[in-house]
């Protein structure tokens, strides 16, 4: 029997964006969806100043492609797709403004309660967080 090493390398991402940049198209069960639809929900969007890792899915392709023939020199392997420059939550939310949809910044903790409220009412709509 003879075995043969393979070279195995391991891409990671954290947030693949479904679209690309002739085509869009996304899940709305993806947590970025449902975080939009909830501050529409509430009418309202928190202020968060943290960053998403969020990277078109051709980006990713051609990264996955480029490994294929030019591997990692590491043993281990990894690479790891990172989006540059990094897109804040605050700039993500705010693209709701842009399109017409009234919800105001407003800071974490009030927002939470709004969501919360929001869960515990009688509305008919499904709660997308």
């Amino acid at each position: 029997m003879v075995i043969q090493k393979v070279a195995v390398s391991l891409i990671t991402t954290l947030i693949l964006d479904k679209s690309d940049q002739d085509h869009v198209a996304t899940n709305t069960d993806d947590f970025l969806v449902r975080m939009l639809k909830g501050c529409v929900q509430v009418s309202s969007r928190p202020n968060i100043t943290n960053t998403i890792n969020m990277v078109p899915v051709d980006h990713v392709a051609r990264l996955v492609a480029a490994s294929t023939f030019n591997p990692p020199d590491s043993k281990t392997g990894v690479i790891h797709v990172t989006s540059h420059p990094r897109i804040t939550f605050n700039d993500y939310l705010s693209s709701l403004q842009q399109y017409g949809y009234n919800v105001p910044d407003v800071n974490y903790k009030e927002w939470r309660d709004r969501i919360e409220k929001y869960v515990e009412g009688d509305e008919k709509e499904e709660h997308a967080l």
